[in-house]
Parts: C-alpha cells; sequence; structure tokens
C-alpha cells in the first residue's frame, strides 16, 4: 500500500486487519519504492492512495514487471476506486470477410487519423 491521507489509510489498513484471506505485506511512500518493498513476495493486490485514480500510465511499468499483479487505485478523497490489470482479452468479431477484417483492425489500433 502506498501512502494516503490519514484517514483514508487507517479506513484501508482497518479493513484488511483481521481479514483471515489477506494481509498487508507493506506500506511505502511512493510508488517509486513498491518493487524494492515488495521484492519477491507474492504480492497479489497492491492498493495505492493517487490524485488520479484513472490514470494507467503511472502503473503500467509495475503491471509489466509483475503481470498477476492488481492494482487498487483509491482515489484521495476517497471517492472512487480503479482495478488496474494486465490481462488477455479476446473478441470475436464474426466471420473473416473484409468488412470484418478491416473493423478488426480498426477496433485494434483505434481511430485512424488520415
Amino acid at each position: 500500500m502506498t501512502a494516503m491521507p490519514g484517514m483514508l489509510g487507517d479506513i484501508v489498513r482497518e479493513s484488511i486487519r483481521g481479514q483471515p484471506d489477506m494481509e498487508l505485506v507493506a506500506t511505502v511512500a511512493n510508488l517509486e519504492s513498491v518493487p524494492e518493498a515488495l521484492g519477491s513476495a507474492a504480492v497479489d493486490v497492491l492498493i495505492v492512495g493517487t490524485d488520479a485514480p484513472r490514470a494507467t500510465a503511472p502503473f503500467r511499468a509495475l503491471l509489466q514487471a509483475r503481470p498477476g499483479l492488481k492494482i487498487l487505485a483509491v482515489a484521495a478523497d476517497g471517492r472512487d476506486l480503479v482495478l488496474h490489470e494486465l490481462r488477455p482479452r479476446a473478441e470475436p468479431f464474426g466471420e473473416v470477410s473484409p468488412t470484418d477484417l478491416l473493423e478488426a483492425i480498426r477496433a485494434a489500433v483505434g481511430p485512424l487519423v488520415g
């Protein structure tokens, strides 16, 4: 868990404490300290206090280094909780036709700018 405002951090810690299937492994001040703090521990979920819980860029390197890790980003004001994870995705597009192929390419790369 990374640093959160006092009361929010207390709520998160107290929510986890006493749960038979959960253990708080470490508390760190910032994301840069996470890899060292976790070491080789088999951590399933990282809880992060952040002003931008929906931003993905801050978590990209951690998720790539630990593909099975789930990150719960908690807004500093406690009003937003977002799950970040790497996961495989399979999306069926139907039969293989020129139209379906083009739609699949556009869906994979996003809007094409001409």
